[in-house]
């Protein structure tokens, strides 16, 4: 995944989408890939009904996993899957994006 902006329009998405994108503890950048590394890992592997995938991302991100679980607690992300699932209408997904990431 590049590190390119997403490419939607702020103005045009859900007053909850426009909340949860307000509320993130980290970069949208960094949650967008935490989003797409565990839509990934998922599709490989079961949950274990953890965050032992969100715990290792963050890490090697240099983000304290245990300072922003509160985050994924409070939007009902109680593990990996349940990040996806609970968080998937609340994350605008740039519709170009995938696109992009087949020509890098």
């Amino acid at each position: 995944m590049n590190d390119l902006p997403p490419e939607y329009d702020f103005n045009t998405l859900s007053q909850k989408q426009k909340e949860f994108i307000q509320s993130l503890p980290f970069s949208e950048l960094i949650f967008r890939k935490l989003f797409f590394y565990l839509d990934e890992q998922m599709g490989e592997r079961r949950c274990h009904h953890d965050f032992r995938l969100t715990e290792l991302f963050l890490t090697q991100h240099r983000i304290d996993f245990e300072q922003h679980k509160a985050f994924f607690l409070k939007h009902d992300g109680i593990c990996d899957c349940e990040i996806l699932y609970k968080m998937e209408d609340l994350f605008p997904i740039d519709e170009n994006e995938f696109k992009r990431n087949a020509k890098e």
